[in-house]
């Protein structure tokens, strides 16, 4: 998920602290419900679990939307049943049937009346045909090359061009998922895919109701009108100000989490420093630190029982765009990278938050390397004059002007200076600008035409299933929708062979192959292995949040792994109220 997107200084960071100034207020005769209160840096890009590609969407789709099966809040790597109450594995390990509950209501809520309507209940043939959808190339989702890549005739669907698909096309028999009763479910894949069922609590295929989406098109999401079968109920949505959810009361009791949290609001504030205020005046329930509070608040005794570490492995990078001049030039791709002090950059710019990486798949993944220092290049200054001397670019002369954008962090300018300093590129020659999250996601998507799209850019990306296919072959390979514009090598054919490897050990030690030539490696102060490195991988999410007496839940492991689990929340009303001055 970037697009968990980071999922990101860090994109969970972004998910679990939203944004507001104004706080809604009930009359003093009506009891006021037991609400969470936070806030939010930025808008959410999208609703729609087929669209969904950032960490802050997939939080609220994570409590509107049920998915086959869940990722237990107390264990994120745990996969627990959810619309599928059992499933069975034929055909060599390609064909999946899944046995689908019938007692799940879609819901539709009204903000002015409060009251939530059964419309129906939920069936495999909308499992059906919400997979189809999510397969369908004109909705223009990233995500729809990830499940592309797993599941049987999604590939042909997605690769073809949007002007000649047609609906009958998209719920034909070209996308080998299909519902022969209200109860079963069957899914084809590609391959046998050993972490498939890893894949099957992702959002991407969660099932949204087809009558809503067909009558009202682009506007099935907004409040009002949206139906779904969640936790949660969306009750308001006002861009730049605030967004509401109320609680599910129609959802069976065995898919509800153990919290009493019947409201959340969540207020756009832009600045950390607000938000840190409003904590501080018992306005919201969890906030992040400003980091010039990092020192005293670490160092205060009355924090101690607030702090919740920050557990996420979402991994932070500066990417590059090879689709023109100049990043399409490894050896500079390699100079870039091997300046970047990590270690540098986490104390004196992190305030010590995070854990330097070397390469992309985190510990946790299967797969993952064993060393988060190997296989990668590290800050190597000779290797990067070398490696600068080798290309279009000695001694940085004649580079062209270079646009970085970000959505809020410094790491740009902490590589222009090692830029500078190292290799004698001239600052100038660079530009940064900040965006909205979803406005950077706009513009480094894989079909913005060369000329929009900046040539570095910082994000993070979380994982959506803990398996390193979901790292190297989601985000990297040359045959998924990948924002860097990578062009196809051999090193695609084995990020293939990779994911239909059955043997485990075979498996790991190929992607410790793949992550090598990516990211480079050292032996005994030895480059051995030069790296494509289509990003400079950074740093390991690290810090922590504040949490108020009153508020608690699994933060510490709950949204590793695609969203939070409001239900599994608690807020003690009396004390919360009596904080607030509204007891």
């Amino acid at each position: 998920m970037v697009s968990r997107v980071f999922r990101t200084v860090i994109i969970v960071l972004v998910a679990l602290i939203p944004t507001g100034l104004v706080f809604a207020s009930q009359s003093a005769q009506e009891k006021e419900p037991v609400t969470s209160y936070f806030t939010s840096e930025t808008n959410v890009s999208t609703l729609d679990p087929a669209k969904a590609e950032d960490n802050l969407s997939v939080n609220w789709i994570e409590n509107l939307f049920l998915g086959l099966t869940n990722n237990n809040p107390l264990n994120n790597f745990d996969i627990q049943p959810e619309l599928a109450s059992s499933f069975e594995i034929t055909d060599g390990g390609k064909t999946w049937t899944f046995k689908i509950r019938t007692d799940v209501p879609w819901v539709r809520y009204d903000p002015a009346t409060g009251e939530a309507e059964i419309i129906d209940y939920v069936s495999a043939t909308d499992i059906e045909w919400s997979i189809k959808r999510a397969c369908d190339p004109r909705l223009g989702s990233r995500y729809s090359s990830i499940i592309a890549g797993v599941i049987a005739g999604c590939d042909i669907l997605n690769s073809s061009d949007p002007a000649d698909i047609t609906d009958e096309v998209v719920w034909g028999d070209t996308v080998k998922v299909s519902a022969p009763d209200d109860e079963t479910l069957i899914i084809q894949l590609r391959y046998p895919a050993t972490f498939f069922f890893s894949m099957t609590s992702i959002w991407t295929i969660r099932p949204v109701h087809p009558e809503t989406v067909l009558e009202y098109g682009d506007n099935w999401t907004d409040p009002g009108t949206i139906v779904t079968n969640g936790p949660y109920m969306l009750e308001e949505i006002v861009p730049d100000v605030r967004r509401v959810a109320v609680v599910n009361p129609h959802i069976p009791s065995d898919l509800r989490g153990p919290g009493n949290i019947e409201r959340i609001e969540i207020n756009n504030v832009r600045d950390s420093n607000t938000t840190y205020s409003l904590f501080q005046n018992s306005q919201v329930d969890i906030t992040g630190v400003p980091a010039a509070e990092l020192e005293s608040v670490r160092n205060d005794p009355k924090f101690a029982d607030r702090i919740v570490p920050n557990t996420d492995i979402a991994v932070s990078y500066i990417a590059f765009d090879q689709s023109k001049e100049p990043f399409n030039d490894v050896h500079l791709r390699r100079a870039f990278s091997a300046v970047f002090d990590r270690d540098a950059y986490i104390q004196s710019i992190a305030l010590g938050q995070g854990t330097p990486i070397y390469h992309f798949t985190p510990p946790g993944m299967f797969g993952a390397p064993a060393s988060l220092n190997d296989p990668g290049i590290g800050f190597n200054v000779d290797y990067a004059k070398q490696q600068l001397s080798m290309s279009k670019y000695p001694d940085c002369k004649g580079l062209p002007p270079i646009s970085a954008v970000s959505s809020g962090s410094d790491t740009f300018e902490f590589l222009i200076n090692a830029a500078e300093q190292y290799l004698g590129c001239d600052p100038n020659l660079f530009t940064i600008e900040e965006v909205e999250f979803s406005v950077l996601l706009e513009l480094i998507d894989y079909d913005q035409p060369s000329q929009n799209r900046p040539n570095m850019w910082s994000v993070a990306w979380g994982p959506d299933y803990p398996d390193a296919n979901n790292w190297v072959g989601d985000v990297i390979s040359c045959f998924k929708d990948n924002n860097f514009q990578r062009p196809c090598t051999e090193l695609d054919d084995l990020i293939e062979a990779a994911a239909r490897e059955l043997d485990p050990e075979a498996r790991t030690q190929r992607y410790f192959e793949i992550e090598a030539q990516l990211f480079g490696r050292e032996q005994d102060g030895q480059v051995v292995v030069d790296g494509e490195v289509p990003f400079i991988p950074i740093a390991l999410s690290g810090g922590f949040y504040l949490v108020q007496p009153w508020y608690e839940g699994p933060f510490a492991t709950d949204g590793i792994i695609g969203g939070a689990h409001w239900d599994w929340r608690t807020v003690d009303q009396e004390m919360q109220l009596g904080a607030r001055g509204r007891r």
